[in-house]
């Protein structure tokens, strides 16, 4: 029995950009034709099918440090409650794979933070969440009531992150 449905991925609060191969130093995320691709964007420019949702917040596109490439999606809220988020529809399926690099700046609150969301594009925050809280980096899945958080946060660095979600 399904519980959850993903159709929106939606990223949030901190710098973002895509990974290529996991290995360091800088790579560069190939966009070019790969089965079953769903979505795949470097930040590099806009792209009209990624759309902002931001209130006390602000999601922009942005020079000033990039992992890979030039750009990079630079995210802050100034108010607790906040967002600062780019979202994009994609079809229902049993398996989603995401790949992602986050760097968390010295100054950032580390109490909450998510850095991704997988689920319902609704008002409600149902689904999968790759976030920070207390510090740690894990995983929240909001309608199993799981929330794990095993990874201290590097700071100031640049962080992979993967997720393979099975529905």
């Amino acid at each position: 029995m399904r519980h959850l449905l993903p159709v929106a991925l939606v990223m949030f609060v901190v710098p973002l950009a895509a990974c290529g191969e996991v290995a360091e130093p800088v790579d560069v995320l190939d966009c070019g034709e790969v089965d079953g691709l769903l979505a795949c964007h470097t930040f590099e420019d806009d792209d009209p099918e990624w759309t902002s949702d931001e209130r006390d917040g602000v999601a922009v596109l942005d020079d000033r440090d990039a992992a890979a490439g030039v750009r990079a999606l630079r995210a802050q809220v100034s108010a607790m409650g906040g967002k600062a988020v780019r979202a994009r529809a994609l079809p229902a399926i049993d398996r989603y794979h995401v790949r992602f690099r986050a760097k968390i700046p010295g100054a950032a609150d580390t109490t909450g933070i998510a850095l991704l969301h997988l689920g319902e594009a609704s008002g409600m925050y149902l689904g999968t969440n790759v976030e920070i809280a207390g510090g740690k980096l894990g995983l929240a899945v909001q309608s199993a009531s799981v929330y794990e958080y095993p990874v201290d946060v590097a700071i100031d660095r640049w962080m992979c992150l993967e997720l393979e979600l099975l529905v």
